[in-house]
């Protein structure tokens, strides 16, 4: 099982930072865009591999949820 973290708030350098494995990392101005991102990596990785890839995304109230590649939550 792989994990995607998309945290709240911004990193010290006001972005946000997806890991890419195997290359390194891409940054983002918006959550929104890190968002989208982390959706179509964890689509990508379940294509490839025998590995789910999840999204753990932070809410406003701080509290990390998980979620599927097609944005489901997880249970």
């Amino acid at each position: 099982m792989k994990l995607i973290e998309i945290p709240f708030r911004p990193d010290a350098t006001r972005g946000w930072t997806v890991p890419v494995p195997g290359d390194g990392e891409k940054r983002f101005g918006s959550r929104e865009q890190a968002l989208a991102f982390a959706v179509n990596l964890a689509k990508v990785q379940r294509t490839k591999a025998v590995d789910e890839s999840y999204l753990c995304v932070e809410g406003a109230d701080g509290q990390w949820r998980l979620f599927t590649a097609d944005l489901l939550p997880v249970k």
